[in-house]
């Protein structure tokens, strides 16, 4: 084995130096991403709660309203009910489910 072959030896091991290096930037650069992904689904499982409280609130409304404009009714429409021990979570973000 002559200069020529420790001179490439020398070389390959710099190369698989500098993969190994790409390999963990890019595995660094794919948790990252990972942990992003995460980010995004939990924000749309937030999203997917709040626009069901949204309908649920609006349908609350719309019934309300139902009954307001209903024959014989002596409630006035901007005067709501108190809010039932069922209905606290709807308003206070702890009882909200996860």
């Amino acid at each position: 084995s002559g200069p020529k072959s420790r001179q490439k030896k020398d070389e390959d091991e710099r190369t698989l130096v500098e993969m190994k290096r790409e390999l963990d930037a890019t595995n660094n650069k794919l948790a990252q991403l990972k942990m992003k992904v995460e980010g995004y689904d939990n924000l749309a499982k937030e999203v997917e709660v709040l626009n069901a409280l949204i309908r649920r609130v609006e349908s609350r409304l719309a019934d309300q309203d139902e009954k307001n404009d209903s024959p014989g009714s002596n409630v006035k429409s901007n005067q709501s009910k108190p809010v039932s021990e069922g209905e606290i979570w709807l308003i206070d973000p702890f009882f909200w489910p996860e």
